[in-house]
């Protein structure tokens, strides 16, 4: 069963997850996110070069992708002509939106792995120990903590059990 949920800059328009299981999506039409992503940085750093570097790519494959928004766009977002780089009145216009959607998927993103981050437990035991006395409570105890990724060591022989020796 899905459950209902709501992020901060919930945006009822896009997905909503129902009881049912389905997915209701509209229909967009964007660009590219990578060309999104490269013109974001390209405006932020004001430099193809400087955006590459930040990104992992050659200058030219930014401004490839920045030509591709462009044309998508059928407006220039720089000024190429200036130096430093600048942005045109539609990369004005652009920047903050982008920006602004780009941290709303990253909030989204870190809020997604936060609920799926597990906290981890380690049990070090003895094997007649584990058998005899722990083997009875395990089920009960993953029941009671999902939300627990529990790991169980077994030793042959017991060991000193000190806390320094468990870090």
């Amino acid at each position: 069963m899905w459950l209902k949920f709501r992020l901060k800059h919930y945006n009822p328009m896009a997905i909503e997850l129902f009881d049912t299981g389905k997915f209701v999506t509209k229909k967009r039409n964007l660009p590219s996110l990578n060309a999104l992503l490269f013109f974001e940085a390209s405006a932020r750093h004001l430099s193809f070069r400087r955006a590459a570097d930040e990104l992992c790519v050659t200058p030219t494959a930014v401004r490839h992708q920045i030509r591709y928004l462009e044309e998508w766009l059928g407006r220039s977002l720089f000024e190429r002509k200036s130096r430093p780089m600048a942005l045109t009145e539609f990369g004005l216009l652009l920047y903050p939106l982008v920006t602004q959607g780009m941290d709303s998927v990253d909030e989204g993103i870190n809020l997604v792995r936060q609920s799926l981050a597990r906290t981890k437990l380690t049990v070090s035991v003895t094997s007649t120990f584990g058998a005899w006395w722990l083997a009875q409570r395990l089920g009960s105890f993953v029941e009671q903590h999902p939300d627990i990724d529990l790991r169980v060591r077994i030793h042959r022989y017991p060991r000193n059990w000190s806390l320094a020796t468990c870090i």
